[in-house]
Formats: C-alpha cells, sequence, structure tokens
C-alpha cells in the first residue's frame, strides 16, 4: 500500500511487507525522500519523531519531516488494523 508518491510529494512512501507470516513487529514501511532511502520496521516506526527523522534525512526540511510523520501514522494504523482483524478470525 503506498502512502505517498513522487507526483504530489518529495516522498515516496509504503508498506513494503504485508506478508501475513511476518509478525507484527516486523512489518516494513520504506521511506523513499528525494534524498534518501530507509526501510523501517512496525515496531521502529512506532518510536519515530521529529528529531530522529531529522538525523535520518538531514536533508529533508521540517516540513517534509511532518509530512512523513503522517504516514508513519497511517501505516502504524493500518497495520494495528490488519493485525487486529486477524486476531478476530
Amino acid at each position: 500500500m503506498s502512502y505517498s508518491r513522487w507526483i504530489t510529494s518529495d516522498w515516496y512512501t509504503f508498506w513494503n511487507s504485508s506478508n501475513s507470516e511476518l509478525p507484527k513487529d516486523q512489518q516494513l514501511l520504506t521511506l523513499w525522500h528525494v534524498t534518501k532511502q530507509e526501510d523501517v520496521i512496525y515496531k521502529d516506526a512506532k518510536l519515530l519523531d521529529t528529531n530522529n527523522l531529522k538525523e535520518i534525512f538531514p536533508e529533508a526540511t521540517i516540513e517534509d519531516i511532518a509530512e512523513v510523520l503522517a504516514y508513519i501514522n497511517e501505516f502504524i494504523a493500518d497495520v494495528d488494523k490488519e493485525f487486529s482483524e486477524d486476531d478476530h478470525k
């Protein structure tokens, strides 16, 4: 699932691994900024904030960081929902 694309953003972000065989904490979010690429697993994504994102993407603007935080939160919510639904099956 894509959260952003190049056409409207400096980010291309997507849920890279929604493999149900992987545990929730190992689900993978790919963050591509125009300057750098980074893959983050779910459990680490939950720890990301403005400060550590600025360290990871030093050339990103504050606006870019705020934007990607929204995508990270969408990913976390999607993973939580997907694995919550699995628990009720």
